[in-house]
């Protein structure tokens, strides 16, 4: 199966238009269009965690470290790890 793929973007008539393709005039080809999912703006940044509604959740739990502890415990079992 030769396949090709490519981006473009439906227009005002809602259409689109596909140019130099690598088949032969009179070649069978079946198409599918698939909408490309929506570009997330930023996620996975320090800035986007800080104003992430999950940050201090859960201030006042008693049962869970505080976070700088929690990272240093993990550093220092790390460190003594055997390769």
């Amino acid at each position: 199966m030769n396949t090709h793929h490519s981006q473009v973007t439906v227009d005002s008539e809602r259409s689109i238009t596909i140019r130099d393709l690598p088949f032969e005039e009179g070649d069978d080809v079946e198409v599918f269009v698939v909408r490309r999912p929506a570009k997330t703006k930023g996620s996975g940044t320090a800035a986007t965690l800080r104003t992430s509604p999950l940050a201090g959740l859960w201030p006042n739990r008693s049962d869970l470290p505080a976070s700088p502890e929690y990272a240093r415990s993990l550093r220092e079992a790390a460190q003594h790890r055997r390769s």
